[in-house]
């Protein structure tokens, strides 16, 4: 190419050059007018346990709730609800953590609910919404809210136990470690105790489950041989631990037996059932039983009452009616000291016998169900949330056998289950619940699922009817 051709052909490329040089200047300033994407907060839900659970197993599930900057409102933690299985937030503290994000400081908190099912199959997280508000990038507070992810959770029966009874009312095999003690008001020599006609033996029996609640742990069943009489006091249930930290659930119960006659009693062993889920076995728990000898009580010898000499000066005007009369009353008093003298021994054996049928006929009709559930109602009338749950429990454990939850999915009673909700919300997660809700409606709902109960057993019916009310009118 000669020089003389050079500007002509850089005039032809000008165009194109001018073109491509434009496109650029345009892509450019698009990539710097493009706004970057602001940070949003962020909410994960995990299960620290390895799925699939079994039928009875507890375990925990972590929510974590995380906003840029720093939260100017606490993020309420939503109560959930899932038919089938109870979730509860043992803990109302959270713990606070601090997170990098694609360059972006979090600011979060976390929280643990225990979700154990009563039923096998998959479950799946609600969409729950929680609303709170955090820091923008200018400082000012930003509205925000969030749901839970819909997170899976897959539940199967324990290998070679027994499927869950919690369709018929039963309770579901725990998949915890269960450990039972037992003492006594008295002392035991080896196995053996040895007792009085008419005394009576108090028996503790305590039972831990490793890393589970109280509530899940099964009413353990006691018996009385024939000849003794026994009642059963309430259960206690805790989950406190000495040293702060949750370790496991304890119940406490307390039963008394009164010996009627001698002879050599067995006082049966007490049991329970646990699933071993790193052996795959079911495992008994057990406090043994324990040999009663009763022997015949002593009886107190009887001191024949002695009368001092009186020196009596009758007047010679004294009329023989009148002497009659005197010894009359003297011979009555002497005989009555007689007469108490010997039925002392006879009245010692026989009170305490007394004495302990009339506590356990208090004890029976305290545990009776018209009784029990008339103290739920009566908490509900009071407005008193927390009395009334706690009755509520004693009832459904001492005559359902099941948790209410666990009742009201088996009756399909959409009522109960949302007044539930409701009550638990309003005790578990204050935050949350509403400002003015009344225990009345939840008794009501209560009473009508009782009602049909009732209804469905008419033993249960006749037996519930047979106690006299507890507050009658007129």
């Amino acid at each position: 190419m000669t020089l003389h051709r050079l500007p002509r052909c850089c005039t032809g490329l000008l165009p194109a050059l001018a073109l491509v040089i434009a496109a650029l200047t345009s892509t450019g300033t698009a990539m710097a007018q493009a706004p970057a994407a602001a940070p949003a907060p962020v909410v994960r839900a995990e299960l620290l346990v390895k799925q699939p659970l079994l039928v009875g197993q507890q375990a925990e599930l972590q929510v974590q709730i995380l906003a840029p900057n720093f939260f100017t409102s606490a993020p309420p933690f939503p109560a959930i609800e899932l038919p089938g299985a109870i979730v509860t937030m043992p803990d109302e503290r959270g713990r606070n953590l601090v997170e990098q994000i694609d360059g972006q400081t979090y600011a979060g908190i976390v929280k643990s609910y225990l979700f154990t099912a009563q039923q096998a199959g998959d479950f799946t997280l609600p969409p729950a919404v929680t609303r709170f508000s955090y820091a923008g990038a200018d400082g000012k507070p930003v509205a925000a809210q969030v749901q839970l992810p819909p997170l899976h959770i897959r539940v199967q029966q324990p290998a070679g136990a027994t499927p869950s009874a919690t369709a018929a009312g039963q309770a579901t095999q725990p998949v915890a470690r269960l450990q039972i003690t037992q003492t006594f008001d008295r002392p035991v020599a080896g196995t053996a105790v040895h007792l009085q006609v008419g005394d009576a033996l108090v028996r503790t029996v305590e039972v831990f489950a490793e890393m589970a609640q109280a509530m899940l742990i099964p009413p353990p069943h006691f018996e009385a041989p024939d000849g003794v009489h026994m009642f059963q006091a309430d259960p206690q249930l805790s989950d406190a631990s000495p040293s702060g930290g949750f370790a496991g659930g304890h119940r406490i119960d307390k039963v008394t037996y009164v010996f009627e006659r001698t002879g050599s009693f067995s006082v049966p062993a007490v049991s329970l059932d646990w699933y071993d889920a790193a052996a795959q076995k079911t495992r008994t728990a057990q406090a043994p039983a324990v040999q009663v000898v009763v022997t015949a009580r002593a009886a107190d010898a009887a001191i024949a009452p002695t009368a001092a000499p009186v020196a009596v000066q009758v007047a010679d005007s004294l009329s023989f009616w009148r002497r009659i009369h005197g010894w009359r009353w003297l011979g009555a008093f002497v005989g009555v000291v007689l007469a108490v003298g010997l039925l002392r021994p006879w009245l010692a054996r026989r009170l305490p016998r007394w004495r302990a049928a009339a506590q356990q006929r208090e004890a029976q009709r305290r545990a009776s169900e018209p009784v029990m559930f008339e103290a739920v109602q009566t908490a509900c009338r009071a407005d008193d949330a927390p009395r009334a749950y706690e009755a509520l429990l004693h009832w459904a454990r001492s005559h359902l056998g099941s948790t209410p939850q666990a009742w009201a999915a088996q009756r399909q009673d959409a009522a109960l289950a949302r007044e539930l909700t409701a009550l638990e919300r309003r005790l578990f997660a204050p935050a949350t619940a509403d400002a003015g809700h009344s225990l009345q409606d939840f008794a009501s709902a209560l009473a009508a699922a009782r009602t049909q109960w009732l209804a469905a057993d008419p033993v249960r019916a006749a037996r519930a009817s047979a106690l006299p009310p507890l507050n009658p009118v007129g």
